[in-house]
């Protein structure tokens, strides 16, 4: 796998973290019509927080990820900014001064430029980039930008169909399939409502999201791991959040392919 490939693997299970904890299906639904109620004012209230956080608002984002498959692991620098999330940017580094791969996503639109192997991949399917690399991930770059700022209801279905008593507190809500995962989901919340593990997909296509690090109620989380199928799993801890008060331009949202460079569709599945 291409040096590039990986950087943007790591992105994909950037969105993502270390090793989840296996999570079934919850046997029972729960039928107290009081304790429904109590976990359908829990959702409410997580959704309320997540579509309040500001789509518009300019972010940048510090993170290190660390990531392993059965062919290889790395750890590797993320750093991602936007006005909101289009046009999104992100740059991957090895370590100081190496630079794998400048990438830049907006609502039509993908490229990532490997400045070692000058080469520029590109796609205007921006829904699946990730599993245009081969790799079984159910986030996009888009995703991974609304996971890191909170933005959860934009990643995760927003409606559930029963929902039970997790265990350790909280309520575990079953979701709908989507085109994403095509076998439904649970979503598992905290008392505050937060949400600490997704697990969607089933088999080799299987993703188990554990999200943590909340130092308030109202903090954003600062720790993602994930896990896909049995062999595949990821760290993103999130080191610096910041909110700056003038727009980012767009020459600094920009990726400059230089001439020369070898432009290439995105690999398919």
């Amino acid at each position: 796998m291409p040096i590039l490939l990986s950087a943007v693997l790591l992105l994909a299970l950037a969105a993502l973290s270390g090793c989840a904890t296996r999570q079934t299906l919850p046997p029972e639904a729960i039928q107290d019509p009081a304790v429904r109620e109590t976990a359908h004012a829990l959702w409410l209230q997580y959704l309320h927080t997540a579509k309040s956080r500001n789509s518009e608002a300019p972010f940048l984002i510090g993170a290190s990820l660390r990531y392993s498959t059965p062919d290889s692991g790395h750890r590797l620098v993320l750093r991602a900014w936007g006005n909101g999330l289009d046009p999104m940017r992100i740059d991957i580094e090895a370590g100081v001064g190496q630079t794998l791969a400048l990438i830049r996503q907006d609502s039509h639109s993908f490229v990532a430029y490997d400045p070692r192997g000058q080469k520029a991949y590109v796609n205007n399917d921006t829904g699946n980039v990730l599993l245009r690399f081969g790799l079984p991930v159910p986030f996009g770059i888009r995703d991974l930008g609304n996971l890191m700022t909170g933005r959860f209801d934009r990643v995760i279905p927003g409606e559930y169909s029963s929902v039970a008593i997790a265990p350790g507190g909280g309520f575990a809500y079953t979701l709908p399939a989507t085109s994403r995962d095509g076998h439904g989901s649970v979503l598992r919340l905290n008392a505050a409502g937060q949400p600490e593990e997704w697990v969607a997909g089933k088999g080799t296509n299987r993703m188990a999201l554990t999200i943590a690090g909340y130092d308030t109620p109202e903090a954003l989380p600062r720790r993602f791991t994930i896990q896909m199928g049995e062999d595949k799993n990821a760290i993103l801890l999130i080191r610096e959040r910041a909110w700056p008060e003038t727009p980012f331009s767009d020459a600094q949202l920009a990726v400059d392919i230089p001439a020369g460079t070898h432009i290439k569709p995105l690999p398919r599945n």
